[in-house]
């Protein structure tokens, strides 16, 4: 494992190695850190509300941060558990603006919730495009007014299907400028 700087993954509960690989290839094209898929986790049981029949996205990136390891610039949970936020019915993923952890579930982004799941190769897409945008917010990026960035707002999964898995001109430069500011 690098000895610093480095963007973990953590799977919690069952992550397919093949996404997990994909998503490998394309955080190295977008991200100057080596990226390092991190020892499974149990599924986060302990983020389980009842009476929402969910998980709490706030306890899982909690989880991330206390159990970092050494080094750890980032680290981005993978689950396939369906998370929500207290004011939104569900989300696809959630980071800390800025901070070091964000995470992201396959559950909605798969069709497991419906009756329509979605092939392989879109899934990745998906996936891969979730990932960046909440690691995007981990590097201080908001949600950008151009729909075709990867850090525009996707509230339905149409959108995060056509939106593209890089950040557009203004946000490169806004990373850009993060990473100069150590973030």
């Amino acid at each position: 494992m690098p000895e610093d700087n480095f963007i973990g993954l953590r799977p919690y509960g069952q992550i397919d190695l093949d996404i997990l690989e994909v998503l490998v290839k394309e955080l190295r094209q977008l991200f100057p850190f080596p990226i390092v898929i991190l020892e499974a986790c149990a599924p986060p049981d302990f983020a389980y509300d009842r009476g929402r029949q969910q998980y709490l996205a706030k306890a899982i990136l909690n989880d991330l941060v206390k159990n970092a390891p050494q080094g750890c610039k980032r680290i981005a949970g993978l689950t396939d558990v369906d998370l929500f936020l207290p004011i939104l019915t569900f989300v696809y993923g959630e980071a800390m603006l800025p901070g070091q952890a964000a995470v992201v579930s396959t559950y909605r982004l798969s069709g497991k919730n419906s009756e329509n799941p979605v092939p392989f190769e879109m899934l990745a897409k998906r996936v891969v495009k979730e990932v960046v945008h909440e690691l995007g917010h981990t590097f201080n990026l908001v949600h950008c007014d151009n729909k075709d960035c990867v850090m525009s707002f996707a509230h339905e999964l149409d959108h995060i299907d056509k939106k593209a898995v890089r950040f557009c001109r203004y946000c490169s430069v806004l990373f850009s400028d993060a990473l100069g500011q150590g973030l």
